[in-house]
């Protein structure tokens, strides 16, 4: 009687501690958080700068040196994209899943547009000044030159047979009048400055558009993807034959360092140096053109991606059975975090005990029949609350084959 007394007050004790007989459920996820769009609404803003003041041209030959253009049907695919991911943004029930394919998606389509934009080729050097038609300005021709003035009637005045003999009229003025050296024989009309006109000599002749810029204009390669211990990555362009190109040719955002360029063929390939990512977020580096570069133009650019480190921490909880159905636990719950890829492992001691089972949400574990410790990760599981429970069979004294279970619970958040 005594030893079924102890039995029962020990069994007592372990109920009140969380043992459960087979059959508890554990409690199923909680209701996720709630869709972070943040990162969708900067790869937004991202696209549209993307594309301000692009034009859309067959050729570029209808554009202005200084402007950019793609063709028509590369900026309807582009505003194809951005349109499904600005409908993802406004979808008030959108899962994270949707929405970070979509900034995938928008990502790549944003850096891949940019790398199709051209310079406008439109010629500014041929200014319709260069033809000015100042240069025979009917000035050169001005009437003036045949002025009625030299064949005055003043010459026969009709005074030379003046009965008058004496007459005055005999030296008319007229016979020397004036008109026979009109000034408009030398009409300034003869030496017009229309003749000089500096039409002729209109700067438009050497318009600016009329030096075309040489250099060549690169195309960009794919964007690149490395893991987060990378220190190095290479980057393509297209468009550079016959060239030779340094470093200085190129510029890459802050942290990274551009290391010389090498040409093969039409394309250049540029290598890029930078430190490991030691954070749980991904780091992006983006090469493009300098444009002070005497041998290369253009604004297309290469992104790399560093991924994002792997987070730290391992949280332990460990069941000691000791004596008999007796369970001591440092703790029932547990708080991971998938940005930190945590995971908890949960380990059995103690002796006296068989057929051990691991179940989570209330189903086995295949695969941990018979094992002592179980781990679970946050990878790979939503936010939300999950419980691991255990049961295992005591082979102690009278409470043999006697079935025993405990469980935890685990909370999964960003």
């Amino acid at each position: 009687m005594k030893k079924r007394m102890i039995l029962t007050a020990m069994l007592g004790v372990a109920l009140a501690l969380g043992m459960v007989f087979i059959g508890c459920q554990g409690n199923s996820p909680s209701d996720p958080d709630p869709v972070d769009k943040t990162a969708l609404q900067t790869a937004l803003a991202a696209a549209d700068t993307a594309k301000s003041g692009i034009t859309a041209s067959a050729d570029g030959t209808d554009v202005s040196a200084g402007a950019f253009w793609v063709t028509q049907d590369q900026l309807t695919t582009f505003n194809t994209t951005i349109a499904a991911a600005r409908a993802i943004y406004d979808k008030a029930d959108a899962d994270q899943a949707a929405v970070n394919s979509a900034v995938t998606t928008l990502g790549t389509a944003t850096a891949a547009f940019t790398g199709q934009k051209h310079a406008g080729t439109n010629p500014g050097g041929t200014d319709p000044g260069g033809t000015d038609p100042g240069g025979t300005d009917p000035g050169g021709t001005d009437p003036g030159g045949t002025d009625p003035g030299g064949t005055d009637p003043g010459g026969t005045d009709p005074g030379g047979t003046d009965p008058g003999g004496t007459d005055p009229g005999g030296t008319d003025p007229g016979g020397t009048d004036p008109g026979g050296t009109d000034p408009g024989g030398t009409d300034p009309g003869g030496t017009d400055p229309g003749g000089t006109d500096p039409g002729g000599t209109n700067p438009g002749g050497t318009d600016p558009g009329g030096t075309t810029d040489t250099r060549a204009e690169l195309t960009a390669g794919g964007a690149v993807n490395v893991a987060y211990t990378a220190t190095t990555a290479t980057v393509t362009f297209t468009g550079a034959t016959g060239l030779s190109l340094a470093a200085a040719d190129f510029t890459v955002t802050t942290g990274s360092i551009i290391g010389t360029p090498a040409v093969s063929g039409d394309t250049v390939t540029v290598p890029v140096t930078f430190a490991a990512n030691t954070v749980t977020s991904p780091k992006t580096y983006t090469v493009g053109i300098n444009s002070s570069s005497t041998s290369i133009k253009g604004s297309a650019t290469v992104v790399i991606t560093q991924a994002a480190a792997p987070g730290s921490g391992t949280a332990q909880v460990i069941y000691t059975w000791v004596n008999e159905h007796e369970i001591v636990t440092s703790d029932t719950t547990a708080t991971l975090s998938r940005a930190a890829n945590q995971s908890l492992t949960i380990t059995v001691t103690g002796s006296g005990y068989s057929n051990y089972q691991w179940s989570l949400n209330g189903g086995d574990i295949a695969g941990t029949a018979g094992t002592t410790s179980y781990t679970f990760s946050s990878a790979g599981h939503g936010n939300g609350k999950y419980t691991i429970g255990l049961r295992l069979k005591s082979n102690l004294g009278s409470a043999g084959d006697a079935w025993y279970s405990t469980q935890i619970t685990i909370t999964v958040t960003n």
